[in-house]
């Protein structure tokens, strides 16, 4: 453990302001490269652009014995065993194999002795990755009657460092869905990323809400923007005729579609052709900006091929630009 005299979750829970934390929060950071990483973003980068690693056998044995020490109340020991490796795999590259291991020697391992170990973590440590080992042994244990544990990962979840773990959690709890929305909003950096991606949008309120803030995030929207897609109900939208700021966030979504950089996005889509003849059809009820001629010559390049598309295109980039344009007040 570090010197810190303040645990991560008190440091979080001290910054709370009105559910969610300030822009300027960050947790202090535990790399000694000199690079600085917003919160979340070694493991958004880990998890969408490079491979996780495999553990080395020695690094794998000293998992094992540490999660061993702390089924025996050996949590000092556990702890040094443990950190070792989660720095240099991260808790993300560890927690597959962790979780396996544990399940599948469950009848060798102390439950109760297991489950305050990941209580302590959550609550007490200071360093990120030994928060996140708490909250992956956590995840193992059926946590929907602790309503203090549930408090502490709502409150840890507001960290964008920390949702995707609380998340794994949440997914077990009845009311999945709205635990995962009200942490999706609470956040704006990778923890809402992380949070829309694994929302079932199972009702009229929450797709509303990717709708209308999907690709709003502070990283890139082109990260959630398939998944706002999808789930939002947006193409529905289009072929019943958006109103003028439903307009305005399905083309957030197709301009941030369009940029196929870190995910995919619009080529992913089957009836795509389809979507962007409707789309199109749509933005002729409004004046164009600067910005929206931008995306209609960006789509007429992309499906040059189809003339249909490229004459709605050629048609659009003939309006004169206005200096209010409605479509630009709607958003």
């Amino acid at each position: 453990m570090g010197k810190s005299v303040q645990s991560l979750y008190k440091k979080i829970e001290a910054a709370l302001k009105d559910g969610c934390l300030p822009p300027d929060f960050s947790l202090p950071e535990s790399t000694d490269s000199g690079i600085q990483f917003a919160d979340g973003a070694r493991d958004g980068i880990l998890l969408y652009h490079m491979n996780l690693p495999r553990l080395s056998d020695a690094d794998r044995s000293a998992m094992e014995k540490g999660i061993s020490q702390s089924s025996e109340h050996r949590w000092e020991e556990a702890e040094a065993a443990l950190m070792p490796v989660l720095e240099k795999y991260r808790t993300l590259g560890v927690i597959d194999e962790m979780q396996s291991w544990i399940m599948n020697h469950a009848q060798d391992l102390n439950a109760e002795n297991l489950f305050l170990f990941g209580m302590k973590q959550l609550q007490e440590a200071d360093e990120t990755e030994m928060v996140k080992l708490g909250l992956s042994i956590l995840e193992l244990f059926d946590t929907e009657e602790e309503e203090d544990l549930k408090r502490m990962v709502r409150t840890v979840g507001r960290s964008d460092e920390f949702t995707l773990f609380a998340v794994f959690i949440m997914k077990k709890w009845k009311n999945a869905d709205r635990e995962i929305f009200d942490l999706a909003k609470s956040v704006t950096g990778w923890g809402r990323i992380h949070a829309l991606e694994r929302l079932e949008a199972e009702d009229e309120e929450i797709r509303r809400w990717i709708l209308m803030e999907g690709v709003r995030n502070d990283i890139l929207p082109s990260y959630s923007a398939l998944a706002a897609w999808r789930k939002s109900g947006a193409e529905e939208v289009l072929r019943l005729g958006p109103d003028a700021s439903e307009f305005a966030a399905i083309k957030r979504i197709i301009s941030a579609l369009m940029d196929e950089g870190p995910m995919p996005g619009l080529s992913a889509l089957e009836n795509r052709e389809e979507i962007i003849r409707r789309f199109l059809s749509h933005a002729g009820n409004y004046a164009m900006t600067a910005e929206d001629c931008d995306i209609i010559r960006e789509l007429r390049s992309r499906f040059i091929e189809n003339e249909e598309i490229r004459l709605q295109c050629d048609g659009l980039l003939e309006k004169p630009a206005s200096e209010e344009a409605s479509l630009k007040e709607a958003e």
